[in-house]
């Protein structure tokens, strides 16, 4: 079913937009709650709780880009959900790896989620992500938005391991050049 279909569902039959809803993309939002948590049973809460954020929240919002507005709802909750719980007595997840991967630009693995609403720093973002081949804007954020692992990402895109490791590096460089000619000093 079109997204834009579900979402003008939602105003007329809540419950059957719900459904065609979860349907679409609850493999999408459970796969995004995985590679930052690395539980099965978080993620099924994510993904329901994302369901109740949509419920609550359709209308009055009419998201243009539905994927993306359940992904960054799920990816938010299971962010939220990591922080509340010591990620490395439960078996850590990939999110702990890409956060030390972004060392270099990001002070502390907090400070993104803090700063991700900032203005400056999404329009900052998009600019760098503007700039981006369509295979590099898609390993960069397979990797630190949806938290892939790296051999999954280079398996996708029918590269080496080394290679995507390679590219990953050169972008975080590129980004944290960009930050630092746009001002923002992290």
């Amino acid at each position: 079913m079109e997204d834009q279909f579900i979402v003008e569902l939602f105003f007329s039959d809540p419950d059957s937009a719900l459904e065609e809803l979860r349907i679409k993309y609850e493999n999408y939002c459970h796969t995004i709650a995985f590679n930052i948590l690395g539980n099965n049973e978080d993620c099924d809460e994510c993904v329901n709780d994302m369901l109740l954020r949509v419920w609550n929240s359709i209308p009055p919002n009419r998201p243009e880009n539905l994927a993306a507005y359940v992904g960054k709802i799920t990816r938010n909750l299971a962010l939220d959900m990591l922080r509340k719980t010591n990620a490395e007595r439960r078996g850590g997840g990939e999110s702990q790896i890409a956060f030390e991967e972004l060392g270099d630009i990001l002070h502390g693995k907090n400070e993104l989620a803090q700063m991700e609403d900032s203005k400056e720093i999404q329009e900052a973002l998009n600019r760098f992500l503007g700039a981006l081949s369509k295979t590099e804007r898609g390993v960069f954020m397979r990797r630190y938005w949806m938290m892939e692992p790296v051999a999954v990402i280079a398996s996708t895109y029918g590269m080496s391991l080394s290679k995507a490791s390679s590219m990953l590096h050169r972008l975080r460089q590129r980004l944290k050049k960009q930050l630092e000619k746009d001002g923002i000093n992290l």
